[in-house]
């Protein structure tokens, strides 16, 4: 057994997966939104729902790093944290620098969940950990072509976005909530998309 703290830290992690990951060549922020194994296939986002675990570890991870750095923050505050930011590990990280920053400037610089709650949709990602990006594409499909199906590459020039961007970055979390599909015709917005933009879906979508 290594001798080495950092790599007890690494090994800990509940984050941390099997396989190292390597990053996909996409524009900031998009690239702390995707993780990919070694060899080459996506890792899952951990959803909320089906991995409370995950999740909960997580935000207990948050707490004890946020402890370490003389930070006050509570164990809900760091699981609200870790709850947007689907279980990812640096997406984790850029929300609990927000928060904090956040709470210092806003407040007393205590992290509760009300806190951190808060913060988080000031920098507009929701409870479901959508950021704006996220919801304007939801947009684009509900609102913009009326539930219709849409082709990828029309997608994304509504979105001013890249393509492949789209369906590597944004795509696989909108898919995984069930709030997005792929058909035969392109891509379509699902019941549970409009549910959650609070729009009512046409008759047929």
């Amino acid at each position: 057994m290594s001798e080495n703290p950092s790599e007890k830290d690494v090994t800990s992690n509940p984050f941390m997966g099997a396989a190292p990951a390597r990053e996909l060549d996409v524009p900031e922020p998009a690239s702390a939104r995707l993780t990919w194994a070694a060899d080459g296939e996506k890792i899952d986002y951990e959803a909320t729902a089906a991995h409370l675990d995950v999740v909960s570890d997580a935000g207990k991870l948050l707490g004890r790093m946020f402890s370490l750095s003389y930070v006050a923050i509570d164990e809900e505050g760091a699981l609200e944290i870790a709850r947007r930011s689907r279980g990812t590990p640096r997406l984790a990280n850029r929300l609990l620098k927000r928060v904090r920053d956040w709470a210092q400037v806003r407040g007393d610089g205590a992290i509760t969940e009300d806190v951190a709650a808060e913060a988080l949709t000031f920098f507009e990602v929701d409870h479901l950990g959508l950021d704006a990006v996220d919801n304007r594409l939801l947009e684009v499909l509900c609102v913009q072509f009326g539930g219709r199906p849409v082709g990828l590459t029309t997608l994304a020039s509504a979105l001013a976005e890249d393509p492949d961007t789209v369906e590597d970055v944004y795509e696989p979390f909108l898919m995984q909530q069930g709030l997005m599909m792929r058909t035969p015709k392109g891509r379509q917005a699902t019941a549970g998309a409009w549910e959650h933009l609070g729009l009512v879906p046409p008759e047929g979508c």
